[in-house]
C-alpha cells in the first residue's frame, strides 16, 4: 500500500513540474471486509503506445531522439527534485503517436 502511494506522490509532484512524466490521476482506499484489509488503487495518465513495443516493430531515428530527448530533460528535472528512476527501460515510457510526446510511468522503484 505505502509503495504505490508514495509513487503516486511522486507522479503528482513530477507531473507539475515536466509534460514528460505520467501524473496520478486519482487514488482511493478501499477496505476489503472479507479478509479485513485496506488495498490502495491508482490511475495513472498514460499514453497509447508502449515504447518498448514500438521500438521492437522498429521507428525512426529521428523519432527515437527525440522520445530520448524528453526522457532526458524528464530525468534532469526529476533528479533536481531528488528523485531517481533507478529502473528507467522502454517499457516504463509510453508515447503519443499524433504528436510524439513521451510519459514516463512506473515510479514505483525510486529513491529520494
Amino acid at each position: 500500500v505505502g509503495q504505490l502511494e508514495e509513487e503516486f506522490k511522486i507522479a503528482q509532484q513530477l507531473g507539475q513540474s515536466t509534460p514528460y512524466m505520467a501524473k496520478g490521476i486519482r487514488m482511493e482506499k478501499l477496505y476489503d471486509s472479507i479478509n479485513k484489509s485496506v488495498r490502495v488503487e491508482a490511475l495513472f495518465e498514460t499514453l497509447e503506445r508502449s515504447l518498448e513495443k514500438a521500438c521492437k516493430k522498429g521507428i525512426p531515428e529521428e523519432t527515437f531522439l527525440l522520445f530520448a530527448q524528453q526522457s532526458a530533460e524528464a530525468m534532469e528535472i526529476s533528479h533536481e527534485q531528488k528523485i531517481c528512476h533507478l529502473n528507467l527501460s522502454a517499457a516504463s515510457i509510453t508515447f503519443s503517436s499524433f504528436d510524439n510526446r513521451i510519459k514516463i510511468k512506473d515510479f514505483a522503484i525510486e529513491k529520494t
